[in-house]
């Protein structure tokens, strides 16, 4: 999701430029340390998100975005597609689905793209973000009906604490549970940027103070269901969209983001449908879309 340039690369470069890429960074070391942290959590999570990452960058290059797919950018959305199949489809069959959705991602990339490019929204400079996978994976998830309903983490046991609060809003970005995860996670991100890694420590912070304030269920902000969406919010709002504005314009509005994301979570949780990343990205067109320059 970042928007800086980078040269072309080989094709296991591109795949840990698309994992990395779930954190805006363009980075084949932060990649490298997501799979890591995802292998602690979820073995065959970390590798159909590799494999989600190659399927989408590899359909891409086909289709004639080859700039794109160097620099990750079609490679996120596959990878996220990829550790939702972990959870949602069993067996050897989570391959063949994880190949075929992550592919679907880039058409759907383009839908985006060309409806934020339409009318109003075209002055708005939007970018698509996980609106791909949001909408893919709730497809699949519909599609395949799994059986221990859908849950949307990796399922490693929660412990109570400030501690396991913020790492775990972390790794829950990638559907994965578990503080010792989320710190790999976030080391990752801090190879790449140590700015964008405080914003998004930040944000799974401000997340965890806010529900717990909220009266929000304790079980829930401990085990980061309500800290992923800030997360994306707060790297997003803080260190990769409309960085020239000031320091105090972008807290703010990481905030009220990070509010508005919770809220919109709450609400998803009630329609019976996987939440996923909706609220990050609802959020960053509601804020981008409503704010100047």
């Amino acid at each position: 999701m970042s928007t800086r340039s980078s040269h072309l690369g080989s094709l296991p470069e591109q795949t840990l430029r698309g994992i990395a890429q779930v954190f805006f960074q363009d980075n084949v070391l932060t990649g490298v340390l997501v799979l890591v942290g995802l292998a602690l959590a979820n073995p065959r999570m970390a590798a159909l998100a590799a494999l989600g990452s190659v399927a989408q960058t590899v359909t891409g290059r086909l289709t004639g975005r080859q700039e794109a797919a160097a620099r990750g950018l079609m490679g996120y959305n596959g990878a996220l597609v990829g550790a939702a199949a972990a959870l949602d489809v069993p067996g050897w069959t989570a391959a063949l689905v994880t190949i075929v959705a992550a592919a679907l991602c880039v058409p759907v990339h383009a839908a985006f793209a060309w409806l934020l490019t339409r009318g109003p929204l075209s002055r708005r400079d939007l970018p698509v973000a996980t609106a791909p996978f949001c909408t893919v994976a709730g497809v699949v998830h519909v599609l395949a009906q799994p059986a221990a309903g859908g849950a949307l983490s990796g399922g490693v046991a929660l412990w109570p604490g400030a501690v396991h609060a913020l790492f775990n809003g972390i790794a829950e970005v990638f559907l994965a549970a578990g503080w010792l995860v989320g710190v790999l996670l976030l080391a990752g991100i801090a190879l790449s940027s140590w700015r964008a890694a405080v914003w998004g420590l930040a944000g799974s912070a401000l997340a965890a103070a806010i529900a717990l304030a909220a009266g929000l269920d304790r079980s829930g902000v401990t085990a980061g269901l309500f800290g992923y969406s800030p997360v994306l919010v707060a790297m997003g709002l803080g260190a990769t969209f409309r960085v020239e504005r000031r320091l105090a314009c972008r807290i703010l509005l990481v905030v009220l983001g990070t509010g508005l994301a919770i809220v919109l979570k709450v609400l998803l949780d009630t329609t019976g449908i996987p939440v996923y990343t909706w609220p990050f990205v609802l959020t960053l067109w509601l804020v981008l879309g409503g704010s100047t320059r």
